[in-house]
């Protein structure tokens, strides 16, 4: 690698990406479990056919359902709603004009459904609705077939995904460009971009625009999420899967992927189909690596190219691009394996949530004591921490959920939505056309008093789920502003 991509690494830059080839078996293959018995829901795996719809799956219970997607309320939307346009430049010809949502609104087309999740990627302009029925419902940027409804053409009002309409969705993930759904019985299916075969079905041939079905060899998935270019799932046994881009680590199976084509020619092997990462690791000061291997995974979340897990005695490892010290291991150094993160292991120091931005990453204890590694970019020059830090503005505060993009984050918090963030922003931080930015945490006034379930922040937009279970609670949603698109 050369001293200037050395020196961009360092320096918290994201490399520049280089052409890349189909891959090979990966590093790690080896170690991989013999497969299971499969199951019906599984046999399917990388050919580009419609989904065959679980067939003979029994239909589940109202309270299954409950269970696996919570009490379902109302959709809440902030930030560009040009789908086409969001993150280009407005001089370039074949965007659309921008239409901003500067103050949080209730979202018009599904005042009628009662969704229980709501789900964006980090740099992604799409989102995903899952209702309380297990019915996906998309809307958004559509250009690489990421709303899997079978064409490339963005959507403002939500459609249904036909091709999972005989299916119980129950989870979602979303990418720069892909989306993974999860259904009740533990089977993923893919659709978007699958240049780096980040969808998982066993190729890296161009756009998937049917949801597919992963080949996860009769693993049932509980577990999910996508950074930019890759995924990771994680199945019932708590054992870690990954596909996709291996570039800085973040596959976690001991390489960045990279080989010469020619003497000056740079390509990445890709990972094409979910591949157990079978080792997990702690560093000593003199950054020797010792083996853990006791570590079930239980959650997991995906930053662009980074990714933090917390494993089942409740601690926390992070790997990939380790710019701005997102990482938490007191360095700028990418990590090509999970590592501990130091200061959450044992008696009172468990972890309970983990949220990965663009370069960051959010750990929460059982405590409810929030902590930052990395830099939220303001506009300002605040500098990064380069391991967990308290974020002090935000103690006290009973932490719901949040959502990490690359330049805000949004914290549903006590009845409030907490914001900070800068640069080039949309009104996805919710503060009104007057202000669109927040060097510090601040409140959304217009949010006050109001329920926040579920907070899913992207590139330019936030979609919030908000609870309506009281008359006071739907008197204070009432107040906000509706929207409605013109067109579909």
């Amino acid at each position: 690698m050369s001293a200037a991509k050395k020196q961009k690494l360092k320096n918290g830059a994201r490399a520049t990406k280089k052409k890349r080839n189909d891959e090979d078996d990966d590093d790690f293959e080896e170690f991989d479990d013999q497969p299971r018995q499969a199951s019906p829901a599984s046999s399917g795996g990388g050919d580009m056919e419609q989904a065959d719809l679980e067939e003979g799956a029994a239909a589940p219970t109202e309270d299954e359902l409950a269970k696996h997607l919570g009490v379902p309320g109302r959709i809440v939307l902030a930030g560009c709603v040009s789908w086409d346009s969001t993150g280009k430049s407005s001089k370039n010809k074949n965007s659309l004009p921008f239409n901003c949502l500067w103050s949080p609104m209730r979202f018009g087309p599904v005042a009628d459904k009662k969704i229980c999740q709501v789900i964006t990627g980090r740099q992604g302009c799409h989102t995903i609705l899952i209702t309380n029925e297990g019915k996906t419902w998309v809307f958004g940027r559509n250009a690489s077939g990421q709303l899997g409804v079978c064409d490339t053409k963005a959507r403002n009002i939500p459609v249904m995904v036909d091709a999972l309409k005989e299916s119980t969705v129950v989870a979602a993930a979303a990418g720069k460009n892909h989306t993974l759904f999860l259904t009740i019985n533990g089977t993923v299916f893919g659709c978007g971009e699958n240049k780096c075969g980040q969808v998982g079905v066993g190729n890296n041939t161009g756009n998937i625009l049917v949801p597919t079905r992963l080949n996860m060899r009769g693993r049932r998935v509980v577990k999910m999420d996508c950074g930019n270019e890759f995924s990771m799932l994680v199945d019932d046994t708590g054992s870690l899967f990954a596909c996709g881009s291996p570039e800085f680590g973040q596959l976690g199976n001991n390489t960045d992927g990279q080989y010469f084509v020619t003497s000056s020619k740079l390509a990445f092997n890709y990972v094409t189909t979910p591949k157990r990462i079978p080792l997990f690791v702690e560093k000593e000061k003199d950054g020797r690596p010792t083996p853990i291997h006791d570590v079930k995974v239980v959650d997991v979340s995906c930053g662009m190219n980074h990714t933090a897990v917390v494993d089942l005695n409740r601690r926390v490892f992070t790997w990939g691009f380790g710019g701005y010290g997102r990482l938490g291991h007191s360095s700028q150094n990418d990590e090509k394996v999970p590592r501990l993160l130091r200061g959450f292991e044992g008696p009172q120091k468990g972890v309970s949530r983990i949220w990965c931005g663009g370069s960051c990453t959010f750990v929460l204890n059982h405590l409810n004591i929030l902590y930052m590694a990395g830099k939220i970019y303001t506009g300002g020059s605040r500098e990064a921490n380069m391991y967990p830090q308290v974020v002090q503005d935000l103690s006290g505060w009973n932490i719901v959920d949040m959502g990490v993009s690359d330049h805000g984050v949004c914290i549903a918090a006590d009845n409030n939505l907490v914001v900070q963030g800068g640069g080039k922003t949309y009104g996805e931080l919710a503060l009104g056309e007057g202000r669109k930015t927040s060097a510090n945490y601040d409140t959304v006034k217009s949010l006050e008093g109001i329920k926040i379930k579920q907070v899913a922040l992207g590139l330019g937009h936030l979609a919030l789920l908000v609870l309506d279970d009281s008359e006071e609670m739907t008197a204070k949603i009432n107040k906000l502003g509706q929207w409605t698109p013109k067109c579909a």
